[in-house]
This record gives C-alpha cells, sequence and structure tokens, in this order.
C-alpha cells in the first residue's frame, strides 16, 4: 500500500499493555501474545508504515491513568516516524506527559466523556505548555 499511496496513508496500530512490560497484547490488553512491541514496530518501519498508533492499556481498565511508561519511551528511540500515544488520559497534564515522553500527538476519548475537560480546554492547556497543536 505505501508503494501506491504512500507512507504518510499508513498508520499501524499497537496494543501494549503494561502488565506484559513491552509485550503486544490483544483484546484491549487482556491477551498477552510472545511478540515484543519493538519487534513490531521495526517491521512496521521496514514495511513501510507512515505513523504508529500506540494503544496503552493499564492493568484495570478503568483507572483513567496515562501509561507513558518507559517501553513507550524506548519505543520513541527505535523510529523517526509520528509516534500518537493513546491510553487512558484522566487529566489533561496526561496529555504533556504523553508528548514530554516522546509522543508525536496524542489521541483522546474517554477523557472528554467522564471529566469536565472539553477539547477547547485541552487545546488551551497544551498551548499554555508551548505544544505546538494542530489547528482546526
Amino acid at each position: 500500500m505505501a508503494d501506491i499511496f504512500g507512507t504518510q496513508v499508513v498508520i499501524v496500530s499497537f496494543n501494549m499493555s503494561t502488565n506484559f512490560q513491552g509485550i503486544a497484547c490483544s483484546h484491549s490488553g487482556r491477551i498477552q501474545t510472545d511478540i515484543a512491541v519493538t519487534d513490531l514496530v521495526k517491521l512496521a518501519v521496514e514495511s513501510g508504515t507512515g505513523k504508529i498508533y500506540l494503544n496503552q492499556f493499564p492493568v484495570r481498565v478503568r483507572c483513567r491513568v496515562m501509561l507513558w511508561n518507559q517501553s513507550a519511551i524506548s519505543l520513541r528511540k527505535l523510529m523517526f516516524l509520528p509516534l500518537i500515544a493513546s491510553g487512558r488520559a484522566g487529566k489533561i497534564e496526561h496529555f504533556n506527559e504523553a508528548v514530554s515522553a516522546g509522543a508525536s500527538a496524542v489521541a483522546a476519548g474517554s477523557i472528554y466523556s467522564s471529566t469536565g475537560v472539553t477539547p477547547a480546554i485541552a487545546r488551551s492547556y497544551l498551548s499554555s505548555q508551548g505544544i505546538q497543536i494542530q489547528s482546526i
């Protein structure tokens, strides 16, 4: 696909659970595979992906704690590609933590439905922290 349309259209998503210490998982973080996420990232890069979307799942899915741990930070060191962080942010400061850990972007969803944070509040906060945000 990358050969035909370009790498910018190819986004690969990985699930990684903090339970499994850098091992890929499936089923929303409940089932461990035998493959290291770092190996999957290397394969994706070699295959022509343009972005990595990293989903991190906590031990308890409802805990609302951003999960940018050492495994995620080490992934950033493996590649030059944009890394999109996704992982149960519970407060807007978690977005800044993800970017500080090496994420090129953050994906948000549940924070908006379970807190008083709105996309406008998140954008304002990130701007105040000196983080460049995409214009809409």
